[in-house]
């Protein structure tokens, strides 16, 4: 009877060893799924339609700069400034692509890493095996959201440039069209 009580004793230490190294990993999957929920919320908010319109908006303005492009109050400073507004639309152009792949490569993460945190809680795989998951998993999901806050950024960035740019470019239009009256 002793035998077993000790044979049971050792195997319950083993297990509880076992489940505080998958407790913590766990821990940290909960905490990096957290995070993608909430740089999912994020990204969403992002309404594809506000790119859209700015995108066409833009895209207006720079055909109607088109009409003007032999008047002859044309400066190199209006040239400029109107490639630097048709560089910045390619961005709300395809600002778009972005956010879905994003989106995409976040759920999937997450998905990933809940499939994992159910194989650690059941110790359906080796200690070895666990930790090279893991940590392809982290590491995947810690670069998207490197890639994440890159795109925040750049929307950020981009506004700014296109709030300041967008006053210069009316006003350079409605130059051109007042110089051809």
């Amino acid at each position: 009877m002793k035998k077993y009580i000790l044979i049971l004793a050792v195997c319950v230490f083993i297990i509880s060893c076992n489940n505080n190294t998958y407790n913590n990993k766990i821990k940290s999957i909960d905490s990096i799924n957290t995070k993608i929920d909430t740089l999912c919320k994020n990204i969403i908010s992002y309404k594809d339609i506000d790119f859209s319109n700015r995108y066409n908006l833009m895209f207006g303005k720079i055909n109607t700069f088109g009409k003007y492009i032999n008047n002859k109050n044309l400066n190199t400073n209006m040239v400029i400034k109107f490639n630097e507004y048709a560089n910045l639309s390619k961005f709300y152009k395809h600002i778009s692509n972005k956010k879905d792949d994003l989106l995409y490569n976040l759920t999937l993460s997450k998905q990933q890493l809940s499939y994992l945190k159910h194989d650690l809680q059941k110790n359906l795989i080796n200690t070895d095996s666990a930790n090279v998951y893991f940590n392809t998993e982290k590491n995947i999901a810690e670069d998207l959201f490197k890639e994440t806050n890159l795109f925040f950024t750049e929307i950020t960035k981009n506004d700014t440039i296109f709030n300041l740019l967008n006053k210069k470019i009316d006003f350079l239009i409605d130059s051109l069209q007042n110089s051809d009256k």
